[in-house]
């Protein structure tokens, strides 16, 4: 069954797991868009699909003539699982004098670290030396970006401020068809883009996330902050060796942009350990992105800190 990050919460504390719900809904809570990730059960350790490269041609034909034979070609991709987690330890003392109480808040700051992280290495993860991360969006779509190859996926917005025809151009480029699409950006892109919408008259349109905060919208699109992380930041302007940034258009979809699991989050209470008076408790997660669909992701790069224009 497809999850998101929320509904796996919510069914934790349906089911009675009063501590795994608590952890999983610090998670969601920390990133916006790992908490609007669909994610994927797996069996095994990878998860494998076939992707679509390019489609067959097809003609007319005249009567007594035949077709050209002709087939469209298809790769298979491989997703690994990555192991993210940590241990917990709180002394004994603590728990005593202060209660139980202080266990769960320095499990809920284990959450909140550990949901931060994952939210940042959903647009940074991973370089050619560090492996144990899975790749995020800014490696697999553009990478070091200074050399990058311009396609319908990513796209230059030439160095200045940002052009909102060409963010409708990056929106066209996903496909809407394959799942829920949503804008990723930082807190000061979406502030030069309110500005510009407000200055040109135009309402914006304001819906809620699952928890009930505010999120504001640009063509029915939600927008995500993703620097937001603490210490992890996943997004600012400073790539590509200057003062730029991007954003990013994603259609979150169990065939679109999707996380994979095997086992969902684990939260486990090892109780007092042998070697030392501490509680322990393991938060440990088996998962992977997966952008499934040639069309499920687009980037805009090349993005000024300035208020954006036509």
């Amino acid at each position: 069954m497809v999850l998101t990050i929320v509904e796996a919460g919510k069914l934790a504390a349906s089911n009675g797991q009063d501590k795994k719900a608590g952890v999983i809904m610090t998670f969601a809570e920390s990133s916006p868009l790992l908490a609007a990730m669909p994610v994927v059960p797996i069996a095994g350790n990878s998860y494998a699909w076939t992707r679509e490269k390019t489609l067959p041609s097809v003609a007319f034909r005249g009567v007594n003539e035949a077709y050209t034979e002709s087939t469209g070609d298809v790769e298979t991709v491989t997703e690994p699982l990555k192991l993210i987690g940590g241990d917990l330890d709180v002394d004994r003392f603590l728990i005593q004098t202060n209660g139980p109480a202080v266990r769960t808040a320095h499990e809920r700051m284990k959450a909140v670290a550990m949901g931060q992280t994952i939210g940042a290495k959903l647009i940074t993860g991973s370089t050619a030396s560090s492996k144990k991360e899975f790749d995020g969006l800014a490696f697999r779509f553009g990478g070091g970006i200074t050399s990058v190859t311009a396609s319908t996926q990513v796209v230059s917005n030439g160095a200045a401020a940002l052009s909102m025809k060409n963010l409708d151009s990056v929106i066209d480029a996903v496909d809407p068809s394959i799942g829920r699409r949503v804008l990723v950006m930082t807190l000061a892109m979406r502030r030069n883009m309110t500005a510009f919408l407000r200055g040109s008259g135009t309402a914006i349109q304001i819906t809620q996330d699952a928890f009930g905060n505010p999120v504001e919208t640009y063509q029915g699109l939600p927008i995500l902050v993703a620097d937001e992380n603490g210490n992890q930041a996943a997004m600012a302007f400073n790539e590509n060796g200057n003062t730029t940034s991007s954003i990013y258009v994603c259609a979150l979809g169990p065939t679109g942009l999707h996380m994979i699991e095997n086992g969902g989050i684990d939260v486990r209470d090892l109780g007092e350990i042998n070697t030392s008076p501490v509680f322990r408790t393991r938060v440990e997660w088996y998962t992977g992105l997966v952008p499934e669909h040639p069309r499920c992701v687009a980037r805009l790069y090349n993005i000024t800190n300035a208020t954006a224009v036509a």
